[in-house]
């Protein structure tokens, strides 16, 4: 359940910065988040839209909407790691074979590290970012939690090592922008619906 209040503390935070992303509704017993018969219920702004496609434009706007999160996720307060969230910092490889893998990767991470953290969404792939009329929206804020925003550019090509020639116009908008980043206000919701996992 910590970990869920969580999250909805940092959508509260975002919402304040005038990024469109899911906000918390408290009208669960006066939150947004309860355990109930079993299960956490959580109840959130509906973000309406529909997946973008995997073609160049798109990706170019999805990169610009990442970079854009980037910049309202600094904006937000400071807060301790996600409860229960694992960092790269904090992976470690249980096959002794990986030693030598995991040292060559600790050197390249060292220079990503030395960048901008904030709360990542962890997922940002083409599922979880819909357009609604012309407008890119961010939804699935599930795996968000505090990390280098460079994860965010890997996790957002799918965990591949090399993207394909369709998602490099995405990482590369992103990339640039964490260097540079504007402030922009996006639009606002109009439903509300209601979520649930297993507690």
């Amino acid at each position: 359940m910590s970990s869920i209040e969580w999250l909805h503390d940092f959508l509260r935070d975002l919402s304040g910065t005038g990024f469109a992303a899911p906000a918390p509704v408290d009208d669960l017993r006066g939150t947004s988040v309860v355990s109930a018969d079993g299960a956490i219920w959580e109840l959130l702004t509906f973000v309406p839209g529909r997946s973008v496609d995997w073609v160049e434009c798109a990706m170019r706007r999805a990169g610009d909407l990442l970079a854009r999160f980037h910049d309202a996720s600094l904006r937000t307060r400071p807060r301790p790691q996600r409860p229960g969230a694992l960092p790269m910092s904090d992976c470690r490889p249980l096959d002794p074979r990986a030693a030598t893998a995991r040292t060559q990767l600790e050197a390249e991470l060292a220079d990503i590290r030395a960048g901008l953290s904030g709360v990542v969404h962890g997922d940002a792939t083409q599922a979880n970012v819909v357009l609604d009329g012309d407008d890119y929206r961010l939804v699935d804020f599930a795996l968000g939690y505090e990390e280098s925003l460079v994860f965010d550019i890997a996790a957002a090509c799918g965990g591949t090592a090399a993207p394909t020639r369709t998602q490099l116009p995405m990482t590369r908008v992103a990339s640039r922008r964490l260097s540079a980043v504007t402030t922009t206000s996006a639009g606002s919701t109009r439903m509300t619906i209601v979520g649930s996992s297993r507690a």
